[in-house]
C-alpha cells in the first residue's frame, strides 16, 4: 500500500515487487502434502531448531527423519484447519498468463487460524498422527526430541506473546514456511507471506511467528514483522547454536526470534497486568 500512513503500532504491508514474477496459490491438503513435504524437508536440512529436535538421529538418517517430521507437521495443519500456500517463480512465457501455470511448490507455507494451537490436540488428533507414523518417528528421535517440538519450542514464545498480545486477542500463526534451497533468493517466501497479509489486512487480524534463525528473521522484517524485545533461547545446556548436542560452555542453546505483524490501522487490545 504505497503512501499509506500507518496508525500507531500498526505495520503497513510492503509493496516492493518480487525479484522475479511469482505466483502464489492455496491448495487442499491432499494435493499439497505430497509436494510440499519434500520442499520443506530440503529447506530445513540445516535449520537449528529442526536439528535440535532430531540431533539424536545419526546424520546419514536425518533427511528421512526430517521428511517424516514435515509430514506430521503438515498433518497437524490439516487437523487445525490451516491454510496451505505454495509459491513458485514464473518463466517469461508463464508470466504472460500466470493463471495457466502449474503450481511449482518451490516455497511452502502454512498458517493456523486464531484459537488453534498446533500442540493442543484432541485424542482423535493424536490418533491421526499415530496412524501417520508418530510412533516410529518417536523411536528415532526419542521422546525428548518430540517434546522439543511440541512443548519446549512453543513454550519459549509464551512470554513474548504476553508482552505483545492481550489475553484472547486473535492472531494467525505461521506454523512453518520454507523455500527449496535451489530456489532461494527469488522472493518466493516474501510473496507467499504478503498473500496472507493481504487477506489478514481485510480481516484485521495480526500474524504471529517465531523465526528460528537470523536469515529468516531478516526476511520477515522486510515483510513488516516486528521483533519482540528480549532473548529467547531453546536448548540451553543441551545443544550448541546449530542445534547439535553439546555440553558445558558450548551448550549455548539456540536463539529464536518471536515476531508479530499488525494490519494497517489495527488497534491493539490493552494488555492486563
Amino acid at each position: 500500500m504505497s503512501g499509506t500512513i500507518a496508525a500507531p503500532g500498526s505495520t503497513p504491508i510492503p509493496d516492493k515487487p518480487s525479484r522475479a514474477p511469482v505466483r502464489v496459490t492455496k491448495q487442499s491438503f491432499d494435493v499439497y502434502e505430497p509436494r510440499a513435504t519434500p520442499t520443506l524437508t530440503r529447506a530445513f536440512q540445516t535449520d537449528p531448531m529442526m536439528t535440535y529436535a532430531i540431533n539424536k538421529v545419526p546424520k546419514e538418517s536425518r533427511p528421512a527423519t526430517l521428511k517424516k517430521v514435515m509430514h506430521l507437521l503438515l498433518t497437524t495443519g490439516l487437523l487445525k484447519d490451516a491454510t496451505f500456500y505454495e509459491s513458485g517463480a514464473l518463466s517469461p512465457s508463464e508470466a504472460e498468463n500466470p493463471e495457466s501455470a502449474e503450481p511449482k511448490y518451490q516455497c511452502a507455507g502454512i498458517f493456523i487460524p486464531p484459537g488453534e494451537k498446533a500442540q493442543d490436540l484432541s485424542a482423535r488428533g493424536w490418533w491421526v498422527l499415530i496412524k501417520h507414523g508418530l510412533l516410529p518417528l518417536t523411536r528415532r528421535t526419542g521422546v525428548s526430541g518430540l517434546m522439543r517440538l511440541v512443548e519446549e519450542y512453543p513454550s519459549i514464545a509464551d512470554p513474548a506473546k504476553e508482552k505483545m498480545l492481550a489475553k484472547g486477542e486473535p492472531y494467525y500463526y505461521l506454523l512453518i514456511i520454507g523455500t527449496d534451497p535451489d530456489h532461494q533468493g527469488k522472493g518466493l517466501c516474501a510473496a507467499l507471506i504478503r498473500e496472507h497479509q493481504k487477506a489478514m489486512q481485510e480481516k484485521g487480524i495480526p500474524i504471529w511467528l517465531e523465526a528460528s534463525n537470523k536469515n529468516a528473521m531478516n526476511v520477515y522484517s522486510k515483510c513488516g514483522f516486528e521483533r519482540v524485545p528480549g532473548e529467547y533461547l531453546v536448548g540451553k545446556g543441551k545443544c550448541d547454536a546449530k542445534g547439535e548436542k553439546a555440553k558445558g560452555a558450548e551448550a549455548t542453546g539456540l536463539e529464536i526470534y518471536p515476531m508479530v505483524w499488525w494490519p494497517v490501522g489495527y488497534v491493539k487490545r490493552k494488555i492486563q497486568g
